[in-house]
């Protein structure tokens, strides 16, 4: 039982390591994936942002870029305009120049104000409010230039002229220089985003290099707990061989004794059905009990082991027959050899003529005490003889010698006797010398009277509960069934005591022997 207990222990202990094994590798995958998955998800968001950076800045630039180019080019035809006011003195022509000069202003206004809503810098911004007020100086110019030449007063208008063409020179001119800045603003940008790229990528070799070391240190903490859990799982495999392998030795040695065990048990159980059957056998068969004349007789033994110790014997002679019933002490072979000896004591001293059974009792005495001490047992008996006789008609009588139970006698009116026999005899086999205690007494018997001899495995057998079936009860079965032949007498007192024993083991042999006078 033990063993099996261990094993069942050491089986889920095994289970127990290699479930944490596999939850120790398990995890560590997740591990190592969840630290690689969170660094590269920074490196993604890093470089996701900075190319939305990136392309910002390209957008950003190139719009300013188109839009400087967008003034420039309205300024280079606005120096146009005044190139050709210089080389012509028609008013028609000249006020159709103004004219042109003002929608080329409206142009650069409407680039400026696209330039303005991008994201400019406080420079920038300041510089194109600057060159609206500069382009509104050589606006006036060239209107004051128109206005003359229709006024037709004689004012330099060449001086003016130029004037408007030095002023939008000096835009274009400034212009340009905010092309060259804004060139060089996208050439900042585009090394703040370089540098920004080398961050991500710097970080990126940073977590990829502590997402490596932690991975290693996992892989390391794993191979060192499932060496760990190896060793044990060695050590309790270990235990296990060990205990499987005295194991073994006990079954082995189990198994030898079992087989020890099996041939004793074979040799006593053929010994015992050897008793059983002598026991069996030297019992009166039914034949000879119905050929003594004017009696009608029934007797009934069942041992509590495989050899009862309890004897009744009937052995008839000339005029009637020897009666006797006996129980020796406990059960088992002992008892039985004990009781074969007893009846062969007994079957042999009523072949001596005129022997008397107080006489025949003496002689079981001593030599029972001597065949006991001699086998160095305990074993002693309470053992009764009665000596049947036949008298003329229907009467007989009978002599009693012996210490045992009572003699229970049933009237043919019903009438219940019980005849104490301590006084009778003494227990035999228990000293050498009793032969001062063996008496013999004579009651007489008519014809329908009943006598009742048995044991003390009926009087004391129990219930469930372990109560005795008592000689109360044993005399009320009597009185109510008295007048049944011997036979049909002696099945309902069984009957009585079976029903009264039901399932309880019963622990003493039960004998039983009627005998009624016909």
């Amino acid at each position: 039982m033990n063993n099996k207990s261990n094993n069942t222990k050491t089986t889920q202990q095994n289970e127990r390591i290699v479930f944490q094994q596999i939850t120790l590798v398990v995890t560590g995958f997740l591990l190592t994936f969840l630290i690689l998955g969170f660094a590269a998800n920074i490196v993604l968001s890093n470089l996701e942002e900075n190319y939305q950076k990136l392309d910002y800045l390209v957008n950003q630039n190139n719009a300013k870029a188109a839009g400087i180019t967008k003034l420039s080019d309205a300024i280079r035809d606005r120096m146009l305009i005044v190139y050709e006011m210089l080389h012509t003195d028609d008013y028609f022509e000249l006020d159709e120049l103004n004219m042109l000069f003002s929608s080329k202003a409206t142009e650069f206004l409407k680039s400026r104000e696209e330039l303005m809503a991008l994201d400019l810098t406080e420079i920038q911004i300041q510089e194109l409010v600057d060159q609206r007020e500069i382009l509104k100086k050589a606006q006036i110019a060239f209107s004051e230039v128109v206005a003359n030449a229709l006024n037709e007063k004689g004012v330099d208008s060449s001086k003016l002229v130029r004037h408007a063409r030095d002023v939008n020179a000096g835009v274009l001119n400034r212009l340009k220089i905010m092309m060259d800045n804004q060139a060089s603003l996208a050439r900042q940008d585009l090394l703040e985003a370089n540098r920004s790229y080398e961050e991500t990528r710097h970080k990126m070799y940073v977590l990829g290099a502590a997402g490596l070391i932690m991975s290693l240190f996992i892989v390391y903490y794993i191979i060192r707990q499932i060496r760990t859990q190896g060793q044990v799982l060695t050590h309790v495999m270990g235990q296990l061989e060990d205990s499987n392998t005295t194991l073994e030795k006990r079954v082995e040695k189990r198994t030898s004794e079992l087989l020890q065990t099996r041939e004793e048990n074979t040799r006593m159980s053929t010994e015992l059905e050897i008793g059983q059957e002598l026991q069996t056998v030297i019992l009166p068969r039914e034949e000879e009990l119905s050929e003594i004349e004017g009696l009608d007789i029934a007797g009934y033994m069942e041992a509590a082991d495989e050899i009862g110790g309890d004897y009744y014997e009937v052995l008839q002679h000339d005029n009637g027959a020897i009666i006797g019933i006996g129980d020796v002490t406990g059960h088992g072979l002992e008892s039985g050899i004990v009781m074969l000896m007893t009846q062969s004591i007994v079957r042999s001293q009523t072949y001596q003529e005129n022997q008397s059974i107080s006489s025949i009792l003496k002689l079981a005495n001593k030599t029972i005490h001597d065949n006991v001490s001699r086998m160095q047992s305990d074993k002693i008996l309470t053992l009764l003889l009665l000596d049947y006789k036949r008298n003329n008609g229907n009467t007989a009588t009978i002599t009693y010698s012996g210490q045992h139970e009572t003699i229970l006698i049933v009237r043919s009116n019903g009438e219940l006797e019980e005849i104490d026999t301590d006084e009778a005899g003494f227990p035999i086999g228990l000293v050498t010398e009793a032969d001062d205690y063996f008496k013999e007494e004579t009651v007489g018997l008519q014809k329908g009277d009943t006598v009742v001899l048995y044991t003390d495995g009926i009087t004391e057998a129990e219930n469930s509960e372990k109560q005795l079936y008592g000689i109360e009860r044993f005399r009320d079965v009597l009185s109510s069934h008295y007048e049944k032949s011997a036979n049909d007498l002696k099945d309902c007192i069984i009957e009585d005591v079976k029903a009264y024993i039901g399932d309880h083991k019963v622990h003493d042999d039960i004998t039983l022997v009627v005998l009624k006078q016909q």
